[in-house]
């Protein structure tokens, strides 16, 4: 596994949807963290995953070109993948 340096661009943060905003649908949304970049701070991709649930097991690829993510779904302990290509 390549060593990992420098600092990160991008950050995954799960969003949980809520009832009445919105499309209530819970999502993985990509923010821009890299302090050169004009979209730094901002959001440059949303994902919805369908539905609401409890989202767990989140992580990258050994060549980080991957990111694979896990949820419950209502009473279900079956884990949705998802993956979603990195910004690289």
């Amino acid at each position: 596994m390549a060593k990992i340096v420098g600092q990160e661009d991008f950050v995954y943060v799960w969003t949980l949807g809520v009832e009445g905003v919105g499309d209530a649908q819970d999502k993985l949304v990509t923010i821009d963290v890299n302090p050169g970049s004009p979209k730094y701070g901002k959001v440059v991709h949303s994902l919805t995953v369908g539905g609401r649930g409890e989202p767990h097991h989140m992580g990258l690829s050994d060549d980080r070109r991957f990111l694979w993510a896990g949820k419950n779904k209502g009473k279900s302990d079956s884990a949705r993948r998802l993956h979603q290509r990195c910004g690289r």
